[in-house]
């Protein structure tokens, strides 16, 4: 992601036996709630052994603390898992 707007601030390797899709969900429908709630920016790298989810904080948004929104999308990601 190439955005200064973002600052990559936590990566999360996804174990072999989850299917990426259904991490995904149709259309992002399991990831872009989260990201919309967090205030994040959810990619899910499989470029990368083990593929990984990085979450992006948006630079501009001040409240809740990025810290708060980067635990509550990594809680929420496990959640779908």
């Amino acid at each position: 992601m190439q955005n200064s707007e973002y600052t990559k601030n936590w990566s999360i390797p996804i174990p072999q036996n989850i299917l990426i899709g259904k991490l995904i969900g149709r259309e992002g429908r399991n990831i872009k709630p989260i990201a919309e709630r967090t205030g994040t920016h959810i990619y899910v790298d499989t470029n990368k052994i083990p593929a990984q989810i990085n979450i992006y904080v948006n630079n501009k948004k001040e409240i809740p603390p990025f810290e708060n929104r980067i635990n509550d999308a990594k809680l929420m990601m496990q959640v779908i898992n």
